[in-house]
């Protein structure tokens, strides 16, 4: 059995990941630095953020490799007590869990500044790191120049994510405008839902943000969710990342045509019911999901829904934005 092939899309995306955990990390490297007795020899140790092994959960055709019976190794967040970074002047204990993919496993290795050999690994394959971890840096100006360059590097994935991340928004933006345009049916007029100078502006506000507003974009709050040792517990990084972009633009696109949260719902029922009243079809709606609470505004604007004012016209075709990534990633 293949124990050495990693899925390369979720390595890349991990990767970058685990360079802003050891970023971040290292911040706090940093502040135990500042605090480490005068005349100490200190060392600094760097613990894996991933470790890699078989799924032991269904993931549907995500660990397959066409044409062969082997799997590929999807990645088992560690997370370490003090922490992946630790900045140390003797021999100390870390403790560390691997959860996700259907593991669970947890244990102790050393951190030894005097360790001559190898500075530790963990094989793909396993979660059980080597017993004992050398250092990466040794002496006070050498560990301090370390924790700089993790937490510059960090920095660096964190945007780097952002902009992966921005190839899949642009997608899943266009993919949610095809679905709004199908929904609104003749209403469409052969016009797309949202112009592209609009799927623009929403791309960059997913993605960066709103200047005007001083909180995380969608984008921003999923990288902090990633971040999160729990994640990717049930599901693996790159569906828990595609889904989670889906719904954001769909919910990006809603909000940019008017449509209610429950449109596509109002206009079924609507369509069911065939020609009749708004009162008729409110009682209708709340009868089958009395949890909705539909209102008569809603109700009304989920029926009015047009394209975009800017919306110019396009050929009925099939869907020209290269296929789902939700299907691809499974």
């Amino acid at each position: 059995m293949n124990t050495t092939q990693r899925h390369p899309g979720v390595e890349r995306l991990t990767g970058m990941l685990a360079r802003i955990l050891h970023g971040r990390a290292a911040q706090v490297g940093r502040e135990e630095l500042k605090a480490a007795p005068t005349g100490a020899t200190l060392s600094l140790f760097v613990l894996p953020e991933w470790g890699w092994a078989i799924s032991r959960i269904d993931v549907g055709r995500k660990d397959r490799i066409p044409g062969s019976t082997d799997r590929l190794l999807l990645p088992v967040r560690l997370t370490w007590r003090p922490g992946s970074v630790v900045v140390a002047n003797q021999v100390t204990k870390a403790h560390f869990t691997a959860a996700g993919m259907g593991h669970n496993n947890t244990g102790t290795i050393h951190l030894d500044p005097g360790a001559e050999e190898a500075r530790g690994s963990l094989a793909d394959g396993t979660l059980d790191p080597d017993e004992v971890w050398g250092s990466v840096a040794t002496g006070r100006r050498a560990v301090r120049g370390e924790l700089d360059r993790l937490i510059e590097d960090g920095r660096g994935a964190y945007w780097e994510v952002l902009s992966l991340l921005e190839e899949k928004v642009e997608r899943a933006l266009h993919r949610a405008t095809s679905t709004a345009t199908q929904d609104m049916g003749p209403r469409a007029e052969r016009a797309k839902a949202l112009d592209d100078i609009s799927l623009e502006t929403l791309r960059s506000t997913m993605v960066y943000g709103d200047d005007a507003q001083d909180e995380p974009s969608p984008v921003q709050r999923l990288v902090e969710k990633c971040t999160s040792p729990t994640a990717f517990v049930r599901v693996d990084p790159e569906r828990y990342v595609l889904t989670a972009v889906h719904r954001d633009a769909r919910q990006e696109v809603r909000k940019a045509i008017g449509d209610p949260r429950i449109g596509s719902k109002i206009r079924a029922v609507a369509a069911e019911l065939g020609p009749v009243g708004l009162d008729e079809l409110i009682a209708a709606y709340r009868a089958k999901y009395p949890a909705d609470r539909l209102s008569v505004n809603r109700a009304l604007a989920a029926l009015s829904l047009r394209p975009h004012p800017n919306a110019s016209t396009f050929p009925l075709a099939t869907d020209d934005f290269g296929g789902d990534d939700l299907q691809a990633a499974s």
